[in-house]
């Protein structure tokens, strides 16, 4: 068994450094096949589900990559002398607690679109109408989103931040590659760890002794105003998790096709706008996005169903663009910006 392992591990330093070597050339061929593949028609039409199962595994490749050039970047930048870019490029990459959490996000996000897919196909005998999903597709992406949610909640228990901010991994920067191979760095396999980052090493110091009570006072009323922040930042942060099991339950019970998942969502998202409250300059980028994401009800049925009614059908002639409206207002995850 022993060995087994070893080869393994031996086989996957192997590969960590081939990747490594060969960046520019595997960032073009993901890029080629990730952008042919989404701009196929086959891939955004109920009839094909083999485009986005190749699209998927495309994209959890990429991850993968994604997570080697972030995991030796920072043994790199551990040995590096310290300069401004250097400093740039670790402040691009997550945090490893954020890095947890954005890896299974991601992993999700690249397979979500093919489960949708999957559970058309299978349950298609059950729909009572060709563009409304039955009960049982509402079910899969319930589940989807209930394992986002959860991903999130946990992240967010864990983390000191008032406002959940983008967990995404970032795309491979070509000349951070470039300053490793120009450093002639070279991972050495005794160094293989976990791909979500290393751990914090930072411990924080407590201080002892009394303190004045003018200071006491004041420190107690802070906190007091934090504690209260932060009660309202939860009850936020709780409506915009919440939001998308909010919609996707609201199918189930009321039907894709009512107005009542739709607005109870809407009231989610604007309740939890009205009561966020940014700090950081990332927390108010945060919340910029969310508010732009607001333009997605437009493509969410019931709106999506007058779309199909009386829009796309004046784009016949331009064919992909008519087939890309259709698949906005027919597959969940294409807008659901969870």
């Amino acid at each position: 068994m022993s060995s087994v392992l070893s080869t393994l591990r031996s086989a996957q330093f192997q590969y960590e450094k081939f990747v490594l070597n060969h960046n520019s050339a595997i960032g073009m061929v993901e890029s080629i096949f990730r952008t042919s593949l989404f701009m196929m028609p086959s891939r955004l039409q109920s009839s094909e589900l083999k485009s986005e199962a190749l699209y998927s595994a495309v994209g959890l490749l990429t991850l993968v990559h994604d997570l080697i050039y972030i995991k030796h970047f920072r043994k790199f930048a551990a040995r590096a002398p310290p300069s401004p870019e250097m400093s740039k490029a670790l402040n691009s990459l997550p945090s490893p607690s954020n890095l947890r959490a954005s890896k299974w996000l991601a992993a999700i996000r690249f397979v979500e679109l093919f489960f949708e897919m999957a559970a058309y196909s299978y349950f298609l005998h059950r729909r009572s109408k060709k563009h409304e999903k039955c009960r049982s597709e509402w079910v899969v992406i319930l589940v989807v989103e209930i394992l986002k949610a959860m991903i999130k909640l946990y992240h967010y228990k864990k983390s000191k931040s008032a406002v959940l901010t983008n967990l995404s991994i970032p795309p491979r920067n070509s000349w951070t590659i470039t300053m490793m191979q120009v450093s002639n760095y070279e991972p050495s396999e005794d160094e293989q760890g976990d791909w979500g980052g290393m751990e914090d090493q930072s411990r924080h110091s407590e201080r002892t002794g009394k303190r004045p009570t003018l200071l006491s006072a004041l420190e107690s009323r802070i906190s007091e105003a934090e504690v209260s922040y932060r009660k309202k930042q939860l009850l936020a942060e709780s409506l915009a998790m919440l939001r998308p099991i909010v919609y996707v339950a609201g199918c189930i019970v009321f039907g894709g096709r009512s107005w009542k998942p739709w607005i109870l969502s809407l009231l989610c998202d604007l309740g939890s706008l009205r009561l966020s409250r940014a700090k950081t300059p990332q927390e108010l980028q945060e919340l910029e996005s969310r508010k732009t994401e607001l333009f997605l009800y437009l493509f969410r049925s019931p709106v999506a169903d007058i779309l199909a009614t009386n829009i796309i059908p004046r784009f016949q002639r331009f064919k992909f663009l008519a087939i890309l409206l259709e698949a906005y207002t027919s597959w969940y995850f294409f807008t659901a910006a969870s």
